[in-house]
């Protein structure tokens, strides 16, 4: 709660210093199911201490899961990505796992993570650049590189003008188009 509110603080200021603002929010498909196991252990070695890693590999290649259909059962199959969905472990891994999506953001975007989804907006001049096109491919980009999947159907694009000129521009965030919506 403290992200929205942080946002809503930057948002309110940006208008009342009449200054254009562009809010681009993120989300993440399927997070806690595809993360890969092999790629988030060595994201961690970044942040952990080799015994606890250590201790997270076991964590994660001691999981098995099966199916039931019309009550009969799979076989035990062992979970190969995701973090455990209702364990105390799993967000936390999964906030490690995307923090170097910080990385891609420059100076003049801010960022803001809740749970899945991802809060990326610019204030000034910069907002009616290039710049939300850049930040929409760097993410499509980090996603590629990362095995993670965006939700476009919940992916938009807002922009709060200084004035009252609406804009009208299209974002791609592949395969999608997200179309810039007006407050």
């Amino acid at each position: 709660m403290d992200a929205i509110a942080c946002a809503i603080e930057d948002w309110h200021f940006a208008k009342d210093k009449k200054k254009n603002l562009i809010a681009i929010f993120f989300d993440f498909a399927k997070v806690f199911d595809v993360i890969d196991h092999e790629l988030l252990l060595t994201k961690l070695t970044i942040y952990l201490p080799k015994w606890l890693i250590s201790w997270i590999a076991l964590y994660l290649q001691t999981k098995y899961q099966r199916v039931y259909t019309n009550g009969i059962a799979t076989e035990w199959q062992p979970v190969e990505a995701g973090v455990i969905q209702g364990s105390a472990l799993g967000p936390v891994l999964f906030i490690l796992f995307i923090l170097d999506i910080n990385d891609i953001f420059n100076c003049n975007t801010e960022l803001y993570k809740f749970a899945d989804d991802i809060l990326a907006y610019i204030v000034g001049d910069l907002a009616h650049s290039t710049l939300p096109q850049e930040i929409c491919d760097k993410v499509n980009s980090w996603c590629i590189k990362n095995q993670m999947l965006l939700n476009t159907s919940k992916c938009k694009i807002m922009n709060i003008p200084s004035n009252k000129v609406n804009t009208h521009a299209h974002h791609q965030l592949f395969p999608s188009t997200l179309k810039l919506s007006n407050m």
